[in-house]
């Protein structure tokens, strides 16, 4: 959210300062060319997966539940802190890890779904 890093600043908790020890904010330092917002950090970049995989009819595109577990759960283990609680603990942006999870699993059945009836 560089590109409306101000805002972000002054409007969003710990848009200013965030809870972990780089008390950085939540607004990125760098101006992007463009802009996705997402009310988790990872989702908007699983929409643009989600897109790709529905329209190169490529589901392996997309990751999987069990690698986004897997991957949150590593993370957490290596003493990653969740960037909204400030904690060591398996979540993304405060939303749990099992709840990430069914997130990919359905986003991965609607992209199988739009695959599948341009199959047919």
């Amino acid at each position: 959210m560089g590109g409306i890093r101000d805002a972000i600043r002054k409007g969003i908790p710990y848009g200013a300062e965030c809870q972990c020890p780089c008390k950085g904010g939540l607004a990125a330092d760098f101006e992007p060319d463009l802009s996705m917002a997402s009310t988790v950090s990872g989702w908007a970049s699983w929409g643009i997966e989600t897109v790709l995989a529905a329209m190169l009819g490529k589901i392996e595109i997309l990751h999987s539940g069990e690698v986004e577990l897997r991957s949150l759960l590593a993370a957490n283990a290596e003493g990653c802190i969740d960037g909204i609680t400030g904690f060591v603990e398996p979540m993304e942006d405060s939303v749990p890890a099992k709840v990430c999870m069914g997130m990919i699993e359905t986003l991965r059945f609607m992209a199988g779904k739009v695959i599948s009836a341009s199959v047919h």
